[in-house]
């Protein structure tokens, strides 16, 4: 951090410096622990007709600003991870990889197991938060602590 002083503040200054890992460090662990996730993706369209919506409950954990977690197997069909970061102000956001269910529940029916990825930005407060998905489908996760 660069902080410019006057000789007359050069004692506030060096508080100042000094203070801040410290602050930024406390703020980010705010957030550190695990927390609930409800993915919720309702009905919408495509080019092919109605794709069927779902709903995922499963724990993240985030610890030193990094969430993780996961519902359903890695790779396996029907599943997917977080792996994500939050800042010291709650801003989320997180990269979600996974394997298709049933092409009925998936954006132009592709085939049950094929992999996927998308982004989800938000916000976590100190007991709940949100998430939505930012491409191909409206979906929201709400964050809530245990």
């Amino acid at each position: 951090m660069n902080i410019l002083c006057a000789p007359w503040f050069a004692g506030l200054c060096l508080s100042l410096v000094a203070a801040s890992p410290a602050w930024s460090q406390a703020t980010a662990a705010r957030h550190d622990g695990r927390w609930n996730v409800r993915l919720t993706c309702p009905d919408t369209t495509d080019a092919k007709g109605l794709v069927k919506g779902y709903e995922y409950g499963f724990a993240v954990t985030v610890v030193g600003g990094r969430v993780q977690g996961q519902f359903g197997a890695v790779g396996a069909p029907n599943s997917v991870a977080y792996d994500g970061t939050v800042a010291g102000d709650g801003s989320l956001h997180i990269v979600a990889t996974g394997t298709t269910g049933s092409s009925a529940h998936a954006v132009g029916r592709v085939a049950q197991g094929t992999p996927y990825q998308y982004t989800l930005t938000g916000k976590l407060s100190d007991a709940d938060g949100q998430a939505v998905r930012t491409q191909l489908r409206p979906c929201t996760a709400a964050f809530t602590r245990p």
